[in-house]
């Protein structure tokens, strides 16, 4: 190998990188090595590597909720592993040979600053991803609002008709949780024939047993307007998928 005198980045270099600026920031920095190394194919494969494997980190929560239990700092740990595993295995002799030949190397400052480039690159992309998809997935979401607070159903028009909104929202006035005093929010969706509901509720309400013997209240009241129905009345905290109480008659 003919050492090169333009600069090169260090293993060492590119897991920093990695991990602050994920897959977009070792992707460059492996193509930029694979350049000066004088492997012009190499650079695309990299390139395409880079693109399909920033799609499967970052849709994967997405397609599997399951991983948005994962602590966050997991994700990254991982693939900056993986990444210098691959760095070792197609650059490592060639940055060893040009380090001991006295090849020069760029600085650690040139290299955060390519990593937070990819940080903010990933951050917009992510963002803009995030508003297409809840726009798409929001585009038939609507809201409803019922006597002098204003208390909100939030539904499907595609799911559910509404017609039977207003069923559930005179049932929830009957049962007293639409009240005069604090303006509710609930969000309704039906499965199959099935109707599920979700309240929002501070945090520990599912433990508190005085809150729960009121929501199976409001829930047998529900129940009993919507006789060809299921009613599953779900507690949640921040967000519809963070359901702390699931609650229907019989249980």
């Amino acid at each position: 190998m003919e050492v090169t005198t333009e600069r090169i980045y260090r293993d060492k270099e590119l897991a920093l990188a990695s991990f602050l600026g994920g897959p977009l920031a070792i992707g460059y920095l492996i193509a930029e090595n694979f350049k000066v190394f004088e492997q012009r194919d190499k650079v695309r494969i990299t390139w395409i590597a880079t693109l399909l494997s920033t799609v499967v980190i970052f849709a994967s929560p997405f397609l599997v909720p399951a991983l948005e239990k994962i602590p966050n700092f997991i994700v990254p740990l991982v693939y900056t592993t993986i990444a210098y595993a691959l760095v070792n295995r197609f650059q490592g002799e060639r940055i060893e040979a040009h380090i001991d030949a006295g090849g020069e190397v760029h600085s650690w400052k040139r290299t955060i600053g390519v990593g937070l480039i990819g940080l903010v690159i990933t951050l917009v992309a992510l963002l803009g991803t995030g508003l297409v998809v809840d726009a798409i997935v929001n585009a038939d979401i609507t809201s409803k609002t019922y006597g002098r607070m204003q208390h909100e159903i939030s539904f499907d028009t595609t799911n559910i008709p509404e017609r039977e909104v207003d069923r559930i929202a005179y049932s929830l006035r009957l049962g007293g949780f639409f009240d005069d005093e604090v303006t509710k929010y609930v969000h309704v969706e039906k499965v199959g024939n099935d109707i599920e509901l979700y309240i929002s509720v501070a945090d520990g309400a599912a433990a508190d047993n005085t809150t729960l013997t009121l929501f199976r209240g409001l829930l047998k009241v529900v129940q009993e307007r919507s006789p060809d129905n299921r009613v599953y009345l779900n507690l949640v905290v921040e967000r519809l998928d963070n359901v702390v109480k699931r609650m229907t008659m019989g249980d």
